[in-house]
């Protein structure tokens, strides 16, 4: 007698994480955002999602996924929203000596101020989304912050981008 096909939990035991929820359909691990090689030693496929676990590319896409060539700043800003509290800047930053308008000393570090929706002042929502005016002259914490990183990943969950 044949067995079924396993459910996509059985196949992707990361879902046991999740109660509920919905996965696109015909979609895998490799295809996600959230999907990248590392590890200690030889690298492994791992998942940002899920702190670093290893992860199949074969196994079926869970409810966190999000196609590669979907993921975009311009349409979340999660980073620069509340995500994080604080953004601090290393006493030679040059951003400190160009804006020192949005500086301000906090438990004896130099950080960004926030707006009072908690946002970073220098981002700003636009029609197409969102926008950073400092962008060119951005903090060092600020283009160290990459796309699709673990702290993309986080910021995003954070915010509800990413569930």
């Amino acid at each position: 007698m044949e067995s079924a096909d396993p459910s996509p939990t059985e196949c992707n035991p990361l879902w046991e994480a999740w109660r509920g929820g919905s996965a696109p359909a015909d979609q895998h691990c490799a295809g996600c955002a959230w999907q990248y090689m590392g590890g200690r030693g030889r690298p492994v496929s791992r998942c940002h999602r899920f702190r670093g676990a290893r992860v199949d590319e074969n196994w079926a896409a869970c409810p966190a996924f999000i196609a590669t060539e979907d993921l975009s700043c311009d349409d979340c800003g999660a980073c620069c929203r509340e995500a994080f509290h604080v953004v601090e800047l290393s006493p030679r930053d040059p951003f400190r000596a160009a804006r020192p308008d949005l500086v301000e000393q906090e438990d004896g570090r130099h950080v960004l101020k926030r707006n009072a929706q908690g946002w970073c002042p220098c981002l700003s929502r636009t029609s197409c989304g969102f926008r950073c005016g400092e962008y060119e002259q951005r903090p060092r914490t600020c283009r160290d912050f990459t796309l699709g990183s673990a702290n993309c990943c986080e910021a995003r969950r954070r915010v509800g981008r990413t569930p």
